[in-house]
This record gives structure tokens, sequence and C-alpha cells, in this order.
């Protein structure tokens, strides 16, 4: 396979992908047969903590799936992929590696592909798979705009393909049942939704002049279907989620999550039929681009959703907490509320008293 260029990834970009027009996987699987799994972006290892990439979780994740198997990965950073490969070897697993995920689809080998890409990259990830004949499971946020995110769907549809974007928390059986309970009319009418996303941050710094790429690192292939810029931030990985070009801020970064849980309790079918956003960067001084306070009010039915974020210094502990959440959802009713974390709910009266615990 020939290497990438600057004009395959805009003339993709432009059409979705449509353009490529990769054939059909033919090494389908039987009904009693594993699903041959390949990782695609396997999550930065300069960032403070060390290697807890989201590629890399999802790699023990899948570990521990029956029926699954991890049979690739891809990343264009051959450190990460090899710590990955060392991941699966420990495992007891051998598996095939790349740095251009085309030979991902090319790999009559493989029957899914996890997209664990920056957010840039997702739809183009996913539609190139469908087109493959792959199904998909993309991390969120589903895409990074829109109009992106529609063209997805419009691949699985005319390819037939199976496509599930990372918003776990509807596998949640508490929070199903906390939803069939505000549904079941039992605390009145919803009158609200708020998602709470207090989590503090750290600054990523200023650099006085753009910092080297990593020897490591494919850039052409880590920019894909982005312009390719100068990296102007300490750290290559994980900090594009502050950076316009590749990333959405914190409202997709776990916005996601807890607005899935909001429409999802509130039995949301529809777009919003107005939104009102605002917010900025505040008390940082550095090359972050995206707002690290943020309000955004959207007009759903059959009630509004209020989504709150707070992602402050660190050092000055000021995030606090909403009726006991620093990152989960409140459904105001008229007769109480429910609050939820990703994982589990409690419902309490007008007077704040529980009366349930999911």
């Amino acid at each position: 396979m020939r290497k990438a260029t600057r004009r395959d990834f805009v003339k993709g970009c432009m059409a979705a992908g449509l353009a490529f027009g990769l054939p059909r996987a033919a090494g389908s699987t039987g009904a009693n047969s594993d699903v041959r799994l390949a990782i695609v972006g396997l999550g930065g290892i300069d960032v403070p903590g060390g290697v807890g990439g989201r590629g890399r979780q999802l790699i023990d994740a899948f570990s521990k799936v029956r029926g699954a198997r991890v049979t690739a990965l891809c990343d264009v950073d051959t450190a990460i992929l090899d710590h990955g490969v060392q991941m699966m070897k420990k495992m007891g697993v051998e598996v095939t590696t790349c740095t251009d995920l085309r030979r991902v689809l090319d790999d009559k080998n493989v029957d899914a592909v996890v997209v664990a890409t920056p957010n840039h990259w997702h739809a183009l990830a996913a539609v190139w798979a469908c087109q493959a004949g792959k199904d998909v499971y993309v991390e969120k946020p589903f895409a990074y705009n829109i109009w992106e995110g529609r063209q997805i769907v419009a691949a699985a549809q005319k390819y037939g393909r199976i496509v599930q974007v990372g918003t776990q928390s509807r596998s949640s059986a508490a929070l199903r049942q906390a939803g069939e309970f505000i549904r079941s009319g039992e605390l009145g009418k919803p009158r609200y939704a708020h998602a709470v996303i207090y989590r503090p941050r750290a600054s990523i710094g200023r650099v006085a002049a753009p910092t080297p790429v990593p020897s490591t690192v494919d850039y052409d292939l880590w920019s894909g279907p982005a312009p390719i810029e100068p990296v102007r931030r300490k750290n290559l990985h994980y900090e594009w989620h502050w950076i316009w070009t590749y990333g959405n801020g914190e409202i997709g970064n776990n916005g996601p999550h807890s607005l899935d849980v909001c429409r999802w309790m509130l039995g949301v079918k529809e777009p919003p039929r107005h939104a009102l956003s605002i917010g900025g960067r505040f008390l940082f001084d550095d090359d972050g681009q995206t707002p690290n306070v943020h309000i955004a009010l959207l007009d759903c039915e059959p009630a509004p959703i209020l989504c709150e974020i707070r992602g402050l210094p660190e050092d000055k502990k000021p995030a606090g907490s909403f009726r006991g959440v620093r990152t989960g959802v409140i459904i105001q009713c008229e007769g109480g509320y429910v609050r939820t974390d990703l994982t589990g709910a409690k419902a309490f009266d007008t007077q704040d008293r529980e009366i349930k615990s999911f």
C-alpha cells in the first residue's frame, strides 16, 4: 500500500471518505466465531500520569469480552504502538501492527474497527471502515461536528454496517431503571435536566515557539484530514483536546457522557430546537483554545437540558459540586429529582430526602 498523501486526506475529508470506495471485507466471521478487532489509536504516553491511553484501556476491556479478540493494533506513534504490543504479549496474544489505518481496512482478518483516535479522525476512520465492510466502535464524541456525524450514519446505512459509539453509561442497569422511573411520572413531569461536569484541570502551559514532533510520530498521518499545523503545545498527545483543530474541549471530552444520559433519561428523540452556548478560558494563560468554563442550554422536548462545565485550575480546587454531583446529571421533576453519576442513581423528594436508589 502506498503512503498517504495530503491530497488523499483532504479529498477524503471533503467527501467524508466516500471517494475511496474501499471493497467490503471478504473474511467475514460465522455466527459462532470470535469478532476480530483492530484498535486504531492507543493514546498518548506524554501526558501526566503516564500510559493510560483510551485505546490501551480498550485493549484491556475487550480482552475480558467473550467472543471478542484483538488481532491488530494501529497507531501513528511507534513508541505507543510498541507499548500496546507489549500489553498484548503479557496476555499471551500476538497481533499485527501498522501506523496507517488503511492497512487495517485491507486486512481480511479484521472484522471490526475500534476508533480511539483524536476527534478530528473519528468520521473519516469510521466511514472508511464501513466502506471496507467492517463494523465500527467509535469512541465519544461520535464525530467532530454534526455534519461529520451524519456522514457516519449515511455510510453505516449505505454499507449495512453496525456502528456503535462509546457512550457506555447506556449499559448501566441502574441508569436504565432510573430513566424508567422518571418516565413513569412518579415524580411528575420533568422540568429540566442539568449535566454537571466539574472537573479541575491543570494548565497545559505556553511554549515560546513550535515544539518538535517526536521522532516516533508520523505527523502527516497524525494530522490526517486536518491541516498540518506547527505543534504549539508542550505535549502532542492528549492536549489536542484543548486545540480547536483537533478537539472540542471538555464538552466533547466528558460532555458526551453526561449529555447522553440527559437525553436518555428524558426520552429525547430529536435534536434541540434552539441552542445557546457561552463560555471562555479563565485563569489560564496557556496555549489552550477551548473553554474551560462553559454553559450550554439546549431547547429539547420534553424538557430543556443545561450543560455546565467547570474546568478550573487544580491547585485552586474551585470546582465544588451541585447537589452532591461533580460529574453526572440532575433530572429535576415537579415532585423531586433524580441524581446520577455515570453508573448509578438516586431519587429525592422536594425536601432533598432520598426516596429511591437504583
